[in-house]
């Protein structure tokens, strides 16, 4: 098997980065799609970088010049230094979490759109160590994104446009990255050791983010 990227960190930015390329499969704000990377950083930005008037590619493009120019990127207004990450094996298949939480914008489904309170939101990269078939990938978002629900409605989260319980943010973001190569792996649900992988992974650590919201803003 492939060695998974590793956990690299700064003082506004946390990511995962590989020696060589991954197939990296996101909705990323910043070459999202279906790409070939090194790395997929999660950028810390302040409220008065990113205006309506601002360009996020070029802006993303001048803090990646010295990371990785290629790079896969997602945006949070969390400080980065609060992301968790977990490590799980089932069945022989490695993955590695990261994900950074931030509630500002906790919404429900179906509430009515306004505007955001800032760039809080939730971004995960999850990466395993054997290739993955392009649908494979995609059913892992779907993964990603059932622990982000299931963490936020565990804890309660507030709806910041009804007053109900949120069950994410409106910015949420996904990245799946996994070696180039035949893809051994066709499927990805929660009856597979891939999926079983990355599933527990995620909830474990959007789980522990975010409850450290909670604790630290009490929503």
């Amino acid at each position: 098997m492939t060695q998974l990227p590793d956990f690299v960190s700064g003082p506004r930015h946390v990511g995962l980065r590989a020696a060589a390329p991954f197939d990296v499969t996101s909705f990323a704000p910043v070459r999202g799609g279906r790409v070939s990377a090194n790395a997929v950083f999660v950028l810390e930005v302040r409220n008065e970088e990113l205006g309506p008037d601002v360009d996020v590619d070029a802006y993303a493009a001048t803090r990646l010049a010295a990371l990785d120019p290629d790079a896969v990127a997602m945006l949070t207004g969390r400080d980065v230094s609060t992301a968790r990450r977990v490590d799980l094996v089932v069945d022989g298949v490695a993955a590695r979490v990261l994900c950074t939480v931030g509630l500002s914008n906790a919404v429900a489904l179906g509430a009515p759109p306004g505007p955001l309170a800032g760039p809080a939101t939730i971004d995960v990269v999850a990466a395993v160590d054997a290739p993955l078939a392009e649908s494979a990938a995609l059913e892992l978002l779907t993964l990603v994104a059932a622990a982000w629900t299931a963490a936020v409605l565990e804890a309660a989260i507030v709806c910041r446009r009804t007053g109900g319980r949120a069950t994410g943010t409106g910015t949420d973001c996904i990245a799946i990255m996994s070696p180039p190569g035949d893809p051994g792996h066709r499927y990805a649900g929660t009856h597979t050791a891939v999926g079983a992988a990355v599933g527990a992974a995620a909830l474990d650590a959007i789980g522990q983010a975010v409850r450290a919201w909670k604790e630290q803003f009490g929503s």
